[in-house]
């Protein structure tokens, strides 16, 4: 045998043995009852511990019947005890003999405590505690890998789940609506901030609670909606806290990455400043993230710097201010190719479609947050946003279309600028008083909001257009567009409660909204170097709505049951006038609006969701206008001022379950849609395949939602894993108005994707997923053309924490789109290496990242509608190598 064999079977030998030091397991179960009532106590923590250095071995809860059934891994621990402990009672220790692995207590008596929760001596910190609606997790009970982050925390909290697509937080099957850190806003409740650049180290502890806004917070009521808040409580220091870290990294073809991130926090107050600069297609806030090689789904290649603040601070007598502050610079380079068959009756065509975007745009948005107690009873909560954008954009473009014979039908040659800027101020004054003798509170609010929009355009464009009647046409036009928009909201409530879950209140709400488009179209002429005025593209709108509403609404709520009945009569006035036309319309609309909401606990962690609503929605300013907007001779566009408003009927219902021993949770919703006198399309197509466009009221709709999920977590050191199976279909149906056909599509959309994730104890991890997309739509008309598409989405993640210091992240991806061309976007395999070494722990690392290594990548999707049938291909980043180095700093 040789020496290097002889290695291998020794290090297989000591894993086997590290993995079967931890077969040796212990149960001990046994029911909590409530000394005073003798009742149970359900979601006490129980915990398993060493007896002499109190360290944490196994923890659980008891359930609704006050029963428990703890079991925990043993390796070469001589004395452990069981630690039971319940917000308001005493701490309860039993020492447990080893020689019995299945040990029954029995029943536990637990007694009432005088003492506050900081005065109750806890031998371990319990690593989590139930105070009324709030679970604290204390952070230091949780082992995450090195250089860990707020979310590698939460993803070890139990209950706690991050969904791999898009991110979104759920807490025993339940939504996070809200990220905190200590009690405040931060960055707006930007869930990725938080998430990503807080270190473990400095967090304390995280608290789950129930969402609320302002206002419920400040009257004690509860929220209609079933939501949650996180909380992230850090440590404080005598000197206050100073952590954050700078990464800088320069690769092949010119690509690069630079961030910095300080935060100072001092007592009451925390300041956080950011900086990024990429042009690898990072959106903000993950650039720290071990796995941020992921796969570019953005349809742009980018080149973005920001810079960000925000401030917190909680002033003497309860104040509060938190304001924020984002700049950024973009630059947006998109390459898009277009084919596309277009399905008009008893007719096929095809067309080719490229065209090169480049986009330049600077943001500032600003948020500014106060809440004053003016005095006992009564709170101001003010808000403020300012938005502003400057963007220049240019595209060139060309298209050729063919018909089922292939011959060439028409083409363009677009070239098209525009230099805007984009202008949008909100703030809203929240007043509110409470009766405490009365139990109930009035709140006075009103929102404005003030938008504008400024643009210069240059429309340049060559249409050739063949067949019968053979022309070409030339634009060359120069455009000026203004649009400014004024909103004005006053909303006032009397909230009363009664017979403790009973609760009624009255709203009267009166909005105005007025907005003023205008467009000056100017033709011009290079051989005279003149601009003419083009009277029919020229225009002056002003629209003028008043909404009035009364709302009365009322809730009944016990500890299993949640029931809301809201009723409400809307009037709207619409006024439109074209100035320069001198038309007018004025249109009226009276409502009666009516919503109801159920909700039923089962029991702790099932429950059944059931809700109705009406929503009126009135014509939008291009639907209204009269003008024949010819910009594009083959798309030509006109509003339709007779439109009546739409009324949308939307009915859902949910059921969701937790089960808090196996830790599966299984969530579906359905949910129904239809609007009557729906706003849709009229279209003609002619000959020439040159589409004219109007509106159209239809209330021949409907749509039928189904999505879910079912998930299991798996949270026991050294073992995690947690597997999500989600689902998603759709299906109804729609009414299309095409060449005076009117005629219906069935369209059937369906989804269902699984992702899972397996982690030993930080040293390897393998993330595999799959996703499916089918849709087809079918016409009850043998003039169109049904269709259906396709595509397979495979995934594999595997990170290695070995040896010591090193981290390696191997992303793949392989895409199969069947109905798709050979050779164009039917298939890729995408693989992504990122490699981390540690050079001073917890301190500073290097970071060498390989993307696309087999330059297969592409960005190619299929869009199917009553019309035509699209498949996109966008330009994507190219392989590059990149070199990267992080520090990371805190005061200690």
């Amino acid at each position: 045998m040789t020496l290097k064999t002889r290695k291998i079977l020794i290090t297989g030998l000591l894993f086997l043995g590290s993995i079967l030091s931890y077969a040796q397991q212990i149960e001990v179960k046994g029911t909590i009852i409530d000394e005073a009532t003798k009742t149970p106590i359900d979601f006490a923590t129980i915990q398993i511990e060493e007896t002499k250095n109190h360290r944490l071995l196994g923890y659980g809860f008891s359930d609704e019947n006050g029963k428990f059934q703890i079991e925990t891994d043993l390796k070469d621990q001589t004395e452990i005890s069981l630690v039971i402990t319940y917000i308001g009672f005493t701490t309860y220790k039993k020492a447990i003999p080893l020689n019995n692995s299945h040990l029954d207590i029995g029943e536990i008596i637990l007694h009432e405590s005088t003492e506050s929760l900081d005065e109750i001596v806890i031998t371990a910190k319990p690593p989590i505690l139930m105070k009324n609606d709030t679970m604290q997790f204390n952070a230091g009970s949780f082992t995450t890998k090195e250089d860990a982050v707020a979310e590698d925390l939460l993803k070890k909290l139990p209950g706690v789940s991050i969904d791999n697509d898009d991110g979104t937080i759920q807490v025993n099957g339940i939504d996070v609506t809200r990220i905190l850190v200590n009690g405040e806003p931060f960055f707006s409740n930007n869930p990725k901030v938080a998430m990503k650049i807080i270190s473990k180290d400095i967090i304390e502890k995280i608290e789950i609670t129930n969402s609320k806004s302002d206002e419920e917070e400040f009257t004690g009521t509860e929220s209609e909606e079933e939501a949650k808040t996180i909380n992230i409580i850090l440590k404080k220091k005598d000197n206050g806290n100073i952590f954050g870290n700078a990464t800088g990294g320069y690769g092949s073809n010119n690509r690069y990455e630079a961030n910095a991130v300080v935060n100072r926090m001092q007592e009451k107050s925390l300041f956080t400043l950011l900086a990024f600069s990429n042009n690898v297609n990072k959106n903000n806030f993950s650039y720290d993230d071990d796995s941020d090689s992921n796969l570019d789904k953005s349809k742009a290649i980018k080149t973005e710097n920001n810079v960000g603040l925000n401030y917190s601070d909680k002033l003497d007598g309860g104040d509060k201010v938190n304001f924020n502050y984002m700049f950024s610079n973009t630059e947006y380079d998109k390459g898009t190719r277009i084919d596309q068959k277009g399905l008009i009756p008893n007719s096929i065509n095809y067309s080719i479609e490229n065209s090169d975007d480049i986009t330049q745009q600077n943001t500032h948005n600003g948020e500014l947050k106060l809440t004053n107690n003016v005095f006992k009873n009564f709170r101001l909560i003010t808000n403020a946003n300012i938005f502003y954008k400057d963007r220049d954009f240019d595209r060139k473009s060309d298209k050729e279309t063919k018909d089922e014979e292939g011959e060439l039908v028409n083409q363009i040659n677009s070239s098209y600028n525009q230099s805007q800027t984009t202008q949008n101020i909100k703030s809203s004054i929240n007043a509110v008083y409470k009766f405490e003798k009365l139990n109930s509170f009035i709140s006075y609010q009103i929102a404005t909001s003030n938008y504008s929009f400024n643009a210069n355009s240059n429309n340049i464009s060559t249409t050739n257009i063949f067949g019968n009647n053979p022309r070409d046409v030339f634009r060359n036009q120069q455009l000026s567009q203004k649009r400014f928009d004024t909103n004005i909201g006053n909303t006032i409530r009397y909230n009363q409660r009664f017979l403790k879950r009973n609760t009624i209140s009255y709203e009267y709400s009166y909005k105005t909204e007025d907005k003023e488009e205008s467009k000056e179209v100017y033709d011009y002429d290079t051989d005279a170097n003149t601009l003419t005025l083009n009277d029919g593209l020229t225009f002056n709108q002003l629209i003028d709505v008043t909404k009035k509403e009364h709302k009365i609404s009322y809730d009944y709520r016990s500890k299993s049951i949640f029931y809301n009945i809201k009723a409400s009569n809307l009037k709207t006035n619409l006024e439109n006038n074209e100035l320069n036309r001198d038309l007018g319309l004025k249109k009226s609309f009276d409502d009666f609006l009516f919503s109801t909401k159920f909700r039923y606990a089962i029991k702790r962690g099932t429950a059944i969701n059931a809700s109705y609503r009406t929503k009126s929605i009135i014509p939008r300013n291009n639907e209204l206008i009269t003008i024949t907007d010819n910009s594009n001779p083959l798309k030509i566009n006109m509003g339709n001022p007779d439109l009546k408003r739409e009324l949308e009927h939307l009915l859902s219902i949910n059921f969701r379950t937790f089960n808090q021993k196996s830790k599966i949770y299984f969530f579906n919703r359905f949910s129904y849609t239809n609007v009557t006198d729906k706003i849709i399309d009229k279209t003609s197509v002619d000959e020439d395949l040159v589409t004219t466009r109007t509106y159209i009221n239809n209330s021949d709709n409907n749509k039928y939602n189904l999505n879910g999920s079912i998930s299991k977590d798996y949270k026991k050191s050294p073992l995690f894993y947690n597997f999500k199976l989600k689902w998603y279909a759709s299906m109804g149906e729609n009414t299309h108005y095409i060449n005076d056909v009117l005629f219906k599509s069935d369209f059937v959309t369906f989804s269902p994707s699984f992702y899972s994730e397996l982690n030993y104890n930080d040293i390897l991890e393998i993330s595999p997923s799959y996703r499916l997309l089918l849709d087809e739509t079918k016409y009850d008309t043998d003039v169109i053309q049904d269709q259906s598409n396709i595509q397979h989405t495979f995934g594999l993640d595997i990170t290695t924490f070995a040896p010591k210091r090193f981290t390696l992240f191997n992303q793949m991806q392989y895409n199969l789109n069947p109905k798709f061309q050979e050779g164009y976007g039917k298939q890729s395999l995408v693989w992504n290496v990122t490699a981390n070494y540690s050079l001073v722990p917890e301190k500073a690392k290097l970071k060498l990242t390989v993307f696309n290594i087999l330059n297969q990548y592409n960005n190619t999707t299929r869009r199917l509608t009553e019309s035509r049938n699209s498949t996109y291909t966008y330009d994507v980043l190219k392989q590059y190598v990149m070199l990267s180095f992080k520090y990371i700093f805190k005061n200690t």
